[in-house]
């Protein structure tokens, strides 16, 4: 039997799960991200996620949820990333691109907030391991 991912959304405030999507494992990690924000009826007004969701995909997933409001895109970029082409598409990752180069990667971490990410992500995993136990 093939294993498979558990997607999570969690509001970084309460630990809240607020969405969910179980894929196969040769899934993008980034390929659900539009059907998590599509779960929720919430006002998304943040997002943060390690390196493997720097795609295409996931920005413009948070364009379609922002609904002409902005939504804070914490994803580190790869470490030789370049500004994207299309500003009005990529400003959220060329904000982050900027802000590494001139800061440094650890120090963007501690001051754009993204360091949040993982006290999320150790809920999310004990959730997760709680689920498994029982």
């Amino acid at each position: 039997a093939a294993w498979r991912k558990l997607h999570l959304a969690v509001d970084a405030k309460s630990g809240q799960i607020v969405a969910s999507d179980l894929t196969n494992h040769r899934i993008w990690d980034s390929t659900p991200v539009t059907a998590l924000l599509e779960q929720t009826d919430r006002r998304v007004v943040s997002l943060s996620a390690d390196g493997t969701y720097d795609r295409k995909s996931v920005y413009e997933a948070t364009q379609r949820k922002g609904n002409g409001q902005a939504m804070r895109v914490l994803i580190p970029p790869t470490r030789n990333a370049r500004l994207r082409s299309a500003p009005s598409r990529a400003k959220q990752r060329n904000r982050n691109v900027r802000s590494i180069r001139k800061l440094g990667r650890r120090e963007w971490h501690k001051q754009s907030g993204y360091s949040q990410r993982s006290m999320v992500r150790m809920r999310a995993t004990d959730t997760r391991r709680s689920w498994v136990e029982t």
